[in-house]
């Protein structure tokens, strides 16, 4: 599911629309957006708190994990929520790399809390096998 700067990547049944907006169960989506903070963990901290504008049932991140996104230093981290269409508790996993060009790259791994183990380490490869340009 391509969007300006995001694509979303869910399975069958995994996603639909509710509200006029497109959300989902299970998947990924990868994005950029615009680091006006520069410093990675601010930023990130800026993301998470434009995403918990429109979500009031999300929790707060969990700690920062240093990572790395194809050599470009990065922070993982889990956040709780509950989904808004099924109400249901969901675990988030953030990923987020600063690209040095005052853009943010990120990832966002959704899926029902009790099946998150499960989805993790698929997420983590997906993130693992992201390349990028100079």
């Amino acid at each position: 599911m391509p969007d300006n700067d995001t694509v979303t990547f869910a399975p069958s049944g995994g996603y639909g629309t509710y509200n006029g907006q497109t959300v989902y169960t299970h998947g990924m989506q990868i994005g950029l957006t615009r680091n006006e903070a520069h410093d990675l963990q601010t930023a990130t901290d800026d993301l998470v708190n434009a995403f918990a504008q429109s979500n009031p049932d999300m929790g707060r991140p969990s700690r920062y994990e240093r990572v790395s996104v194809d050599g470009h230093p990065g922070l993982r981290t889990t956040i709780s929520n509950r989904n808004e269409v099924t109400r249901e508790p969901e675990t988030i996993q953030l990923v987020t790399s600063d690209l040095g060009n005052s853009e943010l790259l990120y990832s966002i791994g959704v899926a029902p809390s009790n099946e998150f183990n499960s989805y993790r380490s698929v997420f983590n490869r997906i993130v693992g096998s992201i390349r990028l340009a100079n």
